[in-house]
């Protein structure tokens, strides 16, 4: 059974860079990661949807 991990929780600085980084960074891997991130603050996914959702490994 592949480890749990879990993304400690952000501050609102955090969430305002993370938007940024998502909506301006010109490296496309950056976007996709701070994209991660913003959307498991929302928990509109679990980990595994996240990752499926931008390619990434859960390992």
């Amino acid at each position: 059974m592949p480890r749990l991990k879990f993304v400690r929780p952000l501050s609102d600085t955090d969430k305002q860079e993370l938007d940024a980084l998502y909506k301006t960074h010109p490296n496309f891997k950056v976007r996709r990661r701070a994209h991660a991130l913003l959307a498991e603050r929302q928990r509109h996914y679990d980990n595994s949807s996240v990752s499926d959702a931008i390619s990434m490994s859960t390992a």
